[in-house]
């Protein structure tokens, strides 16, 4: 690795006018850089203040002045504002040993040392803000969003349960390094909002929990009732099948009938829009010879036009025929 300049190792030697010190130099760059060191500098202990031949090879590649030798001596790495990533003082090293990376490293006493991993949250807390990500999604997902949006959401609100938990814990925690959120053990005004907000995401989260077990539940005990048309299809989708009702099994399961019905009707109060539910209730409705079940369908086509919707709202007027 490079050393300081008084030790001579990365001096590099005279050059003539016409060259340039690295390949990535061009011999205009290196004219104008000679004229700026033969000139005299307000900044006293100016790298500009010492002979060319003094000055390591990256510190004099740098087309911004930024004294790289000093800064990979002092940090490890480049932190000057005024590098503008262009690498020629990676080119222009004799030694090899600069170079881009993401890694980050720093120096101790003139020898290069690697960081070591800090894990800022224990096993179990990224497995429990991991495992709260996937159930957010499953909570999100169908229900308030599609895929990908419920999947956005459930990013975001896992995000702020990581900062929640690690603030938490700390005496002072600052978020993005702007944002600071507790400070002596107290949260200050930005953490107190930024807790809210946290414990406030969790209404949708638990509204759409709650909703796909009611689902869940609804579901099966529907399909107790209610079985395809044909053996071949499998599926209890309303959008794919059409269905017919047993009047044995009316007998047998009135039971999961009634617990079909609550857990919709349970499941509709919470999100009523919900296009697969509402076309299940309205079976149950009219297969209990509820006349409520007119009204439902109605409302169900007009929100949702389609063959199916029109299906079910016919189906609806014949087993009630005498309702306006």
């Amino acid at each position: 690795s490079c050393s300081p300049p008084t030790q001579g190792s990365c001096a590099s030697p005279e050059m003539p006018r016409d060259s340039s010190p690295s390949d990535g130099v061009n011999n205009q760059f290196q004219k104008d850089l000679d004229l700026a060191i033969s000139q005299p500098t307000p900044t006293q202990g100016s790298f500009y203040s010492l002979p060319a031949s003094t000055i390591p090879p990256c510190t004099l590649a740098c087309p911004t002045a930024v004294d790289v030798h000093a800064e990979t001596e002092v940090f490890g790495k480049v932190k000057d504002s005024d590098c503008v990533r262009c690498h020629l003082c990676i080119e222009a090293c004799p030694e090899k040993a600069l170079s881009y990376s993401l890694k980050k490293t720093f120096r101790s006493q003139g020898q290069n040392s690697s960081l070591k991993s800090v894990h800022t949250l224990t096993l179990g807390q990224e497995i429990l803000i991991f495992t709260f990500f996937l159930s957010a999604y499953f909570a999100y997902d169908l229900v308030i969003a599609a895929h990908f949006l419920a999947a956005s959401l459930a990013a975001i609100q896992a995000f702020l349960l990581f900062h929640v938990v690690k603030a938490w814990k700390s005496e002072r925690y600052r978020m993005l390094e702007k944002f600071q959120l507790r400070m002596n053990s107290r949260w200050t005004r930005t953490g107190s909002i930024l807790l809210a907000l946290t414990f406030m995401s969790f209404i949708p989260f638990i509204q759409g929990l709650s909703f796909k077990w009611l689902q869940y539940r609804g579901n099966q005990a529907f399909n107790e009732v209610f079985q395809p048309s044909s053996p071949s299809q499998g599926s209890t989708d309303l959008m794919k099948v059409e269905f017919e009702v047993d009047s044995a099994a009316l007998k047998l399961h009135q039971e999961n009938l009634q617990q079909a019905q609550k857990a919709y009707e349970l499941a509709l109060e919470l999100f009523p829009k919900n296009n697969a539910v509402r076309k299940k209730y309205v079976y149950i409705l009219v297969t209990q010879r509820d006349p409520k079940a007119i009204e439902e369908a109605k409302k169900l086509q007009e929100d949702y036009p389609g063959e199916l919707s029109n299906q079910l709202y016919e189906w609806a007027l014949r087993n009630f025929p005498n309702s306006p």
